[in-house]
């Protein structure tokens, strides 16, 4: 499933997804995250809290300092280091494992 993000004044602030087969996750972004930061991770978080998957996984540019935070803010955990990629960089592979919270059991 997909899913887009706007902020307050009306544009896309980013896209993501989830491919139910294996938990991998996706996000693409514009430069109105960084006029609305909170807005956008707190959406962010909505949508990561709402998937059921039993994991979440992906790997992150390691460049990436605005997307590591975020994933570190949504709960995400960095397991290593690995080289990906065309040019061989260096990406750093994240997860989030599913638990139900006590109001749901």
């Amino acid at each position: 499933s997909c899913v887009y993000f706007t902020v307050p004044n009306g544009k896309t602030a980013g896209m993501a997804g989830v491919d139910p087969k294996d938990g991998l996750i996706w996000m693409l972004c514009t430069p109105e995250i960084e006029k609305y930061p909170h807005t956008f991770a707190r959406e962010s978080k909505r949508f990561i809290e709402s998937r059921r998957e039993k994991l979440l996984w992906n790997v992150v540019d390691k460049r990436n300092k605005v997307h590591l935070k975020l994933l570190k803010f949504l709960g995400f955990k960095f397991l290593r280091q690995v080289r990906h990629g065309p040019n061989n960089l260096s990406f750093i592979e994240f997860c989030r494992v599913y638990r139900k919270s006590p109001a749901q059991s």
